[in-house]
């Protein structure tokens, strides 16, 4: 069974990922320094989870930067919480 990932997206206005940080679902969320024009929105990374080798994990987060954005046009219900988008696509993926 896999643990329970929380995982967030730093992103520019367009949604674009600059990083994602795994922790586990009940650590405090991690809140990076953000630059100017850069924020943070907790994500549903696709096949992610804790209990994954430190080499399978950093290949499958980088795996969703590149192909996978934040819809920052999405209606979000709780603000801290946004959904992904492919890329190539404007339809919701996760």
């Amino acid at each position: 069974m896999q643990n329970q990932v929380r995982v967030v997206a730093v992103h520019d206005t367009a949604g674009n990922i600059s990083m994602l940080i795994a922790s586990p679902a009940d650590a405090a969320l991690v809140h990076p320094r953000l630059e100017p024009g850069e924020y943070i929105h907790e994500v549903e990374a696709p096949e992610v989870a804790l209990d994954m080798d430190d080499a399978q994990l950093h290949s499958r987060l980088d795996e969703v930067r590149e192909n996978f954005r934040v819809d920052v046009q999405a209606e979000v219900a709780d603000m801290g919480r946004a959904p992904l988008v492919r890329k190539s696509s404007t339809q919701e993926a996760y």
